[in-house]
């Protein structure tokens, strides 16, 4: 085939075409079925060439069974149009194919409604079914490479909906794995289902936050980043693949002694529960840093594994839920406060709720303080008029323990906030608008509080 060029629906389905492992199941609601059908309708009865729209394929040299196309881009049409001619007697190659049991059902409805609708409104079914395979065109892209395929799904607008560069991200991974690929893109698919409503899915949330906070530790925190990172940029392969070193261990070990005299060292472990002489529930002791370099493939999925259950766990404290419902220029600060709190959380793993409250303690002086927040401002972590500056990614990377964090934040609070009138309760009470939007009283930190009371 020539790498871009025009078909018939007959030459369509006279290739050897299937959908693979890692692509999404077939979701096409009826309203969306309605309305191909519908545009094919008017086609014929005016007796006019219809454009189907454009696919994008792969020719998978490493799969099994030669001569197969993947198809990137175009699968929910070519399975709808695959049902169509199947009830109007033309059985395809393609419907065939082992399918995802997610699509089972919307394959079942949507076969039930193209029925329904083709019994009522095609009378001369023989002639339309010609008029299909002759006359219905679809253009396409032969792409050489899974990622050049990926980049032009996203740079084409199907419908106005771009494809989300998170999944680009997803199959740029699972491109180099050999085996297994199927598991990891049904794990991916489970995970794009929590609480995934039309606007937002919690997987996305996780790989932005992880983004920010990779960001944050790099000092390469953007404007632009508050409202929308290239979670593809950000996480494709760095690294082909690394050793463990002295620094790079399992997160298994709580202390430590050692026996000068005998030059023997015991370690002493976290509460780790065994199954057959394996960790139970290890995904969170997989030696993975938020600032891991990020090693394609099978390793990428378990560092996102390893941070969607840390989200999932952080879901599980209220602190970290507090600033869910601010609006205006607090939404900003809320991006820093839930970062900050994975960073540390993934790090020390005790005591949130203190660092939650002296975090926003910082952030909520910072602003009292400012009539609008602006994203260039919060970017810079300056939480008082004077400029001082305290950098809270860069401290908890450098800090060994909980405590040394907490010493400095406290320091810095003694010397920058105790004593500021804006946390006494008669000037809390007044405050107005997105100010008191943002102030959740129970977070601030009972330091400054009483200082005051």
């Amino acid at each position: 085939m020539q790498r871009v060029g025009e078909l018939s629906l007959k030459e369509v389905f006279d290739k050897d075409l299937y959908i693979p492992d890692f692509q999404r199941p077939y979701s096409w609601s009826n309203e969306q079925v309605e309305q191909l059908i519908e545009d094919l309708k008017e086609a014929y009865e005016n007796k006019k060439l219809y454009l189907i729209g454009n696919m994008i394929i792969y020719e998978n040299y490493e799969n099994k069974e030669k001569n197969k196309l993947e198809i990137i881009d175009g699968q929910q049409r070519i399975t709808t149009l695959a049902l169509l001619l199947y009830i109007l007697g033309e059985k395809t190659n393609f419907l065939k194919n082992k399918i995802n049991v997610l699509s089972a059902k919307k394959l079942k409805d949507n076969h039930k409604q193209i029925k329904n609708y083709s019994t009522k409104y095609f009378t001369n079914k023989k002639e339309f079914l010609e008029f299909l395979l002759e006359k219905v065109k679809i253009t396409y892209i032969m792409a050489s490479s899974l990622d050049e395929a990926f980049v032009l799904f996203d740079s084409q607008n199907t419908r106005g909906k771009a494809l989300k560069r998170k999944d680009i991200l997803k199959v740029h991974h699972i491109n180099p794995i050999k085996e297994n690929r199927k598991m990891y893109a049904k794990k991916w698919e489970e995970w794009e289902k929590i609480d995934k409503t039309e606007d937002w899915d919690r997987l996305e949330d996780v790989l932005y936050y992880v983004c920010f906070v990779r960001k944050g530790i790099q000092r390469e925190i953007n404007v632009d980043d508050f409202d929308f990172i290239d979670v593809f940029k950000e996480l494709k392969t760095q690294s082909s693949g690394y050793k463990l070193n002295n620094y790079n261990q399992p997160p298994i070990f709580e202390n430590f002694e050692f026996d000068f005299e005998n030059n023997e060292i015991s370690f002493i472990t976290k509460p780790i529960r065994y199954k057959n002489n394996k960790i139970f529930e290890g995904i969170k002791y997989l030696p993975f840093e938020l600032n891991s370099s990020i090693v394609g493939g099978e390793k990428f999925f378990m560092y996102v594994f390893k941070y969607f259950e840390l989200y999932n766990k952080l879901l599980e404290f209220e602190v970290f839920k507090k600033l869910d419902n601010v609006y205006g220029g607090n939404r900003y600060l809320k991006i820093v406060y839930k970062s900050l709190l994975l960073f540390f959380y993934d790090k020390f793993e005790e005591r949130l709720e203190e660092f939650a409250k002296k975090v926003y303690t910082l952030l909520l002086y910072f602003r009292i303080k400012k009539d609008s927040i602006r994203k260039d401002g919060v970017k810079k972590f300056e939480f008082d008029d004077e400029g001082h500056r305290l950098d809270l990614f860069d401290l908890i990377l450098k800090s060994y323990s909980v405590d040394d964090v907490f010493k400095k934040i406290d320091k810095y609070i003694s010397f920058n906030l105790l004593y500021k009138d804006e946390f006494k309760d008669d000037k809390l009470s007044k405050l107005t608008g997105v100010k008191a939007n943002f102030l959740v009283e129970e977070l601030i930190d009972s330091g400054v509080k009483n200082e005051h009371n």
